[in-house]
């Protein structure tokens, strides 16, 4: 039987992964400045799902980096800097959304979207999922 800390894990990894496919697709489309924020959201979602068990999830992307931090950067639960990651990205994203005719390069689209990559593998990782 499925618990419902499972199924809201699952329901993250879904929406992580759904954005991170949508991210590659705007990459095949050359749509760079899509595939950064889809590149983001999936990390975003990535994240949330290491708070499900914590009963602390939102939707606020601001709450979500101050539980990161208080939750995860300070315990070392992975050689990777999640919490560096996901502000980087949030700030390049809010940044390209404050200047609406700016075009991201092909190479800064495919960070984010490795960054994006990486931090859904660690977190699978943590908590012991199959990627």
């Amino acid at each position: 039987m499925i618990t419902e800390i499972e199924q809201r894990r699952q329901f993250r990894l879904t929406q992580s992964r759904d954005k991170l496919q949508l991210a590659s697709i705007m990459m095949a489309q050359r749509r760079y400045n899509e595939a950064v924020i889809y590149s983001y959201l999936s990390m975003f979602y990535s994240v949330r799902i290491l708070l499900i068990d914590r009963d602390d999830d939102s939707d606020d992307h601001e709450k979500i980096l101050e539980l990161e931090k208080k939750y995860y950067e300070p315990a070392g639960w992975t050689g990777l800097d999640v919490m560096a990651i996901l502000k980087d990205t949030k700030l390049f994203k809010d940044s390209m959304e404050k200047s609406p005719g700016a075009r991201v390069s092909e190479e800064e689209a495919e960070k984010f979207y490795s960054k994006a990559m990486t931090v859904m593998n660690e977190v699978l990782q943590h908590l012991k999922i199959k990627p």
